[in-house]
């Protein structure tokens, strides 16, 4: 099924990038940072960007509206029950990285949800190390900045199951980016 709710862990550029794009494409997504001020310019950015799209009229106003409305931003994660796609972009440290999706797994992950990093570097064997169900964790790397640039790296890791990477690919198609595996 199509990726209809979606978490992105990290409000740097590249996470408020990523979820901005999701809620612009329809998808319910939740914006998390313990900077509430990152939350605040994510949300920011998302406006200015749909409103200069409004001006130029390649989108309606009652779009802008709607993907406003498909982005919500939390210091904290809240339930995690109906997400379909977990995606950190946080800092290039595996550690970190393993302590999130071992933490989206503890509090309720539904276990077929895709968990999936934003890394360009890191290997995706050692940044699911640990995870429970270790084939739905998948690499969907998005370049900078994520509205504008078209590719989509998806990344496989050694035990990825090809449901994850199938999803990583209609997701990135739905986005409008060219998704290479």
């Amino acid at each position: 099924p199509d990726i209809g709710r979606a978490m992105v862990v990290g409000g740097g550029v590249m996470g408020a990038g990523i979820a901005g794009l999701f809620a612009s494409h329809g998808i319910r997504t939740r914006l998390c940072d313990l900077d509430a001020g990152a939350l605040v310019r994510a949300r920011g950015a998302l406006r200015a960007d749909l409103d200069k799209r409004v001006s130029r009229r390649s989108l309606d106003a009652a779009a802008a509206r709607d993907a406003m409305d498909h982005l919500a931003v939390s210091t904290e994660w809240g339930s995690l029950r109906d997400t379909q796609l977990w995606l950190e972009a946080v800092v290039e440290d595996p550690h970190v990285k393993q302590r999130l999706m071992a933490a989206a797994v503890e509090r309720g992950l539904p276990r077929d949800a895709i968990l999936a990093t934003n890394t360009s570097s890191l290997s995706i064997d050692h940044v699911g190390e640990g995870v429970p169900a270790p084939e739905r964790v998948v690499g969907i790397h998005f370049f900078n900045p994520p509205a504008k640039m078209p590719l989509v790296e998806v990344v496989r890791g050694t035990r990825t199951s090809d449901r994850a990477v199938q999803a990583a690919c209609r997701l990135a198609v739905r986005l409008g980016k060219y998704p290479v595996v």
